[in-house]
């Protein structure tokens, strides 16, 4: 099967006409993008129809188009059925998806002291906390901004997450949340239950 060959699938179709749209070649979109040109070829002929979140972003951005759409078609969900261009030609996730400041001063904080103290372990374990508390806000602001738009985005990106999640430990009330919007909160009490059930529903109505 070569490069030209047409997709075996819709999401595959909805990738090639993006990169043919943008005029760009597989090598050319790798070039941009960073993804690998046999990536891109698996995904556009059909040969791999999942990938991660990660890498359909990194995509969309380098086609100028919204990644929710390729995120959906390579997800289990509807396929768009046209290109839709990127919002404001956004270049981070970060310009619509909020981290809290308290969050981000920690993370830089812990930087800053693990640059000036490169030997020093309680600056590793610092930047590590940091680095958690960063994960958990943003996993929670993907999962809120996709359950707003489409249920398996929800799903797909939660997954995601799930895989991810203890690369990145966090003992915060936060990552107690988290935990319970991917449904693998053991031990809950009716409160904590009714306070994390209040939060989702103020945050995605």
């Amino acid at each position: 099967m070569t490069n030209d060959e047409a997709p075996t699938n819709a999401a595959g179709d909805y990738l090639r006409a993006a990169r043919r749209a943008a005029k760009l070649t597989q090598p050319e979109l790798a070039d941009r993008s960073g993804v690998a040109v046999r990536t891109i070829s698996l995904l556009e002929t059909g040969r791999s129809t999942s990938t991660r979140a990660n890498t359909l972003i990194k995509l969309a951005h380098a086609l100028d188009i919204e990644e929710d759409g390729l995120i959906r078609a390579f997800g289990g969900g509807a396929t768009p059925t046209t290109l839709t261009p990127n919002r404001a030609h956004r270049d981070h996730d970060a310009t619509t998806i909020p981290v809290p400041v308290d969050a981000l001063t920690a993370a830089f904080s812990a930087i800053t002291t693990l640059l000036n103290n490169s030997d020093n372990a309680d600056a590793r374990h610092n930047i590590a906390d940091a680095a958690g508390q960063l994960f958990t806000a943003y996993a929670i602001a993907l999962l809120e901004r996709a359950a707003a738009n489409d249920a398996t985005q929800k799903t797909y990106l939660a997954g995601l997450i799930r895989m991810q999640a203890s690369a990145f430990p966090d003992t915060s009330d936060d990552r107690r949340y988290l935990t319970w919007l991917l449904d693998d909160l053991t031990e809950i009490t009716e409160q904590d239950h009714n306070r994390y059930q209040a939060r989702w529903t103020a945050a995605t109505s």
